[in-house]
């Protein structure tokens, strides 16, 4: 692998001009295979080469076998890299090799003729068309070529295009802006009026289709240039027609748009911002200075433009702009003196706007001193309740506040709240800056005022500043109020623990508060509707915030006014994270615990068919999956209830896999396979039906069918002669014989002298008995090689093993009795 500095060297390594074969053994170091070689960023030989302008060096890689086709990590060609740097002579070398190159796209869509709008040399834009470069072709951004020569003002270029007829000059990129947008953008006079008088197939001209076409914002092209403060673009473009009063989406005017136009804007072609290697040719940043503005708003004001909108003035812009300028406040209050004390739809005067203003903090000292010079309403409050000496606390701008404190004392009342009843110790916790913080302390104990007062709804400064992404000012907050004379809990009883919790800052950030408020508050209180801060920490699905609460000691069984658990409304988000944060085998919660319809974390698992978080419930604690996979909820319904009422058919997959009763009733006495009948859902009945019986389990663990409850008694070589003898009863048409149980003793009948009555004996008439699936049928099929008969054919048809003894059914025989 070779640098660029190393190719150079090679090359200049002899005094004259180095012939093709020196160069060849220069570059290579006698070794053929490096032609092939790549740099760490994916260039060849080739791509330096046609970066340095080395047409003969080219031509020898081409006839090593070097593919001009080879791209480097950013998917550029070696043709890209020479309609950059390199001259014509080399890109006509490089397009003869392969066509296939003109239309080779980087990682931003662009095409080698894209990337020689960067210069303004039209003998390479002539050489990529003549190898049928397609001149409207746009790239990922939606953009032409011609979008991208205006952009760069590259005046040869974009005549060399416009002479081709096949040029649409119409085109529209992704947000709507045309080519006379980007000619805006940069000034050029001349490609404007190139692209305004070219005309289309039919032989008009585009300047009614250009003049004022709007992007997505709505912006014109007369915007674009009152935006960088273009007196000579506007001058042209007024020319043409073009409309300076239009508005944008926002309802700006030119006039707005110009007094926030100071700053610095760069004026790079989009998508080769960040190819270091291709655009270090490209024009810099250029800085609209204030005078340039001055004299635009002079320009704009005697043409009438207006300076008030529906919604705010000229002057309130200026006041919000980014770059806010004394200069230009003074110069609109020259132009129009009732600007001053305007207000806006949210009833702010633009002393207030200034005065929130964040941005520039020191250049809105002197925008602030200029207008009360002017005589602005100090006392003026917007719709909120806030004043400029509040509003200047709220941006955080130290020296605005002291500022308004030297020059005049009654702009500062300690008694000034606002509508929410927040002073300016509240705001100033609530902020960033802990300076600031400290000097307001100062001023309230400096004029007799506590320090623990609370806003409408009993907020104190421990509040506001558990909502700050500080973590400096909570922690000055903490130490110099003292915890004895503040209230804990505000008017919905939360307290500073609940607001960290809920903050939007990053997760390290409010780790530390938690850690920092855990001491002096409790951890386990609660709001009044019940809510803890970890049941808080739940709702926005935030396992850091859990850990550190379970860390403090937070207690995971508490229940709100809804006997809502904090692992209950885990499951009900499904967010299986946060369950496995709060689950009993990761923490010391109770997952039997209920909610007010005394449903368990299954029961809700199992209705939002969520089968991966079911699963985890159920297998996660396997001592307590027997109780949680059969708990029944207020209306007697289980788990599998609860599927199959929703229809959720993979949760009740789920739950027959572990072990769910299918026979148990609800308080309507329906089994989960009589609800899926009466929802006429087929699939999950059949499910149900063809589930194996409950099994329980005996005192060694093992696995014991239930069937065997009613004769528990004897051995199972016993019960299976019993079961045959039954079978044989049957089909003879005999009486069923009944299992023998043993006497009862009689007890208070016997010791009281009453003589005993003997029971009338049974007739031969037996109860018929039931299939043990469906509970209705009556048994008529014989299950081989068991001879166990208990199901009836229908049922029978469904299953593969047998229910009493778990064998493998190989042959069905049905009964027919006379």
């Amino acid at each position: 692998m070779y640098s660029d500095e190393a190719i150079v060297q090679a090359i200049a390594s002899v005094d004259r001009a180095p012939t093709v074969e020196e160069c060849y053994q220069n570059m290579f170091r006698i070794d053929t295979g490096g032609a092939y070689h790549r740099q760490p960023d994916g260039r060849t030989l080739l791509h330096m080469a046609a970066e340095h302008n080395l047409r003969k060096v080219c031509a020898a890689l081409l006839r090593a076998g070097v593919s001009p086709r080879t791209r480097c990590n950013k998917r550029c060609t070696a043709l890209h890299m020479a309609a950059v740097r390199a001259d014509s002579r080399v890109v006509r070398l490089l397009a003869r090799s392969d066509r296939v190159t003109v239309s080779c796209r980087d990682n931003h869509g662009n095409t080698p003729l894209h990337v020689a709008m960067l210069r303004d040399d039209p003998s390479v834009a002539r050489a990529l068309i003549a190898y049928r470069a397609d001149v409207n072709d746009r790239n990922y951004e939606g953009q032409t070529p011609l979008h991208l020569a205006c952009y760069q003002g590259n005046q040869r270029v974009v005549r060399c295009l416009m002479c081709k007829p096949v040029v649409i000059a119409t085109c529209l990129d992704k947000v709507g802006n045309s080519v006379l947008h980007y000619a805006a953008r940069c000034a050029s006079g001349v490609c404007m009026e190139m692209c305004l008088l070219k005309k289309d197939v039919n032989g008009d001209n585009n300047v009614q289709k250009l003049i004022n076409s709007r992007n997505n914002f709505g912006m014109t092209a007369a915007h674009v240039a009152a935006e960088h403060a273009n007196i000579a673009t506007l001058t042209m473009l007024r020319v043409y027609d073009a409309d300076l009063n239009a508005r944008c989406n926002c309802e700006y005017t030119t006039l707005d748009l110009c007094v926030r136009a100071a700053g610095t804007y760069c004026s790079t072609a989009a998508g080769w911002s960040d190819c270091k290697d291709i655009t270090q040719n490209v024009n810099s940043a250029r800085t609209i200075s204030v005078d340039h503005i001055l004299e635009c708003l002079q320009y704009l004001f005697k043409l009438g433009v207006p300076t008030r909108s529906s919604r705010s003035t000229v002057l309130h812009t200026a006041c919000l702009a980014r770059s806010a300028s004394a200069r230009v406040v003074c110069a609109l209050l020259q132009m129009d003196p009732s600007l001053l004390n305007e207000l806006d739809a949210d009833n702010m005067s633009p002393l207030l706007h200034a005065a929130r203003n964040r941005h520039a903090s020191k250049e809105i000292v002197r925008v602030v001193a200029a207008l009360l010079d002017e005589g602005a309403d100090h006392l003026r409050r917007d719709s909120n309740g806030m004043d400029v000496m509040l509003s200047s606390v709220c941006s955080g701008n130290r020296d605005l506040f002291h500022m308004l404190l030297k020059r005049r004392a009654s702009f500062f009342r300690c008694d000034s709240i606002a509508h929410s009843g927040a002073n300016a110790l509240h705001l100033a916790a609530g902020g960033h800056n802990v300076a600031l913080f400290g000097d307001v302390l100062r001023v309230m104990h400096a004029n007799g005022k506590a320090a623990n007062a609370t806003d409408t709804l009993d907020k104190t400064c421990y509040h506001y500043a558990a909502s700050t992404a500080s973590l400096a000012v909570t922690e000055i907050v903490l130490q110099a109020l003292p915890i004895t004379t503040m209230r804990k809990e505000d008017a919905n009883g939360a307290t500073p623990l609940h607001l960290a919790v809920q903050s939007t800052n990053d997760d390290d950030t409010v780790t530390q508060k938690l850690i920092l408020f855990a001491a002096k508050f409790d951890v386990d209180a609660r709001t009044i509707v019940g809510n803890s801060a970890l049941h808080m920490a739940v709702s926005q699905k935030n396992v850091t915030r859990i850990e550190c609460l379970l860390m403090l000691g937070a207690d995971v069984d508490l229940q709100n006014t809804n006997k809502e658990s904090p692992l209950t409304l885990a499951v009900r988000d499904g967010d299986i994270s946060t369950v496995r944060a709060l689950f009993p085998m990761h923490c010391r919660g109770k997952a039997h615990r209920t909610d007010a319809e005394a449903e368990s974390p299954v029961h809700v698992a199992a209705r939002s068919g969520n089968v991966t978080l079911l699963e985890y419930l159920l297998t996660a604690r396997p001592e307590l999956t027997r109780k949680l996979i059969n708990q029944s909820n207020r209306e007697t319904c289980t788990p599998l209830h609860v599927a199959v009422g929703f229809q959720q058919t993979a949760a009740v997959n789920m739950l027959i896999k572990y072990g769910a009763d299918v026979t148990l009733r609800d308080r309507h006495e329906d089994t989960p396979a009589m609800l899926a009948d009466s929802m006429q859902n087929a699939v999950i009945a059949d499910m149900l039906r063809a589930a194996p019986p409950p099994n329980r389990r005996n005192r060694r663990g093992n696995m014991r069918p239930s069937t065997r409850n009613a004769n528990s008694e004897g051995s199972r070589l016993q019960h299976e002669q019993y079961d045959m003898e039954s079978v044989l009863n049957f089909i003879l048409g005999e009486p069923q014989k009944t299992r023998k149980k043993p006497k009862k003793r009689a007890k208070s009948n016997a010791a009281a002298g009453v003589p005993l009555v003997k029971a009338t004996p049974t007739s031969d008439e037996h109860k018929k008995p039931t299939c043990a699936i469906c509970l209705e049928s009556v048994p008529d099929t014989v299950l081989m090689p068991c001879f166990h008969m208990h199901t009836c054919g229908d049922c029978t048809a469904k299953l593969q093993f047998c229910p009493i003894c778990k064998s493998v059914i190989e042959d069905r025989r049905k009964v027919f009795k006379d």
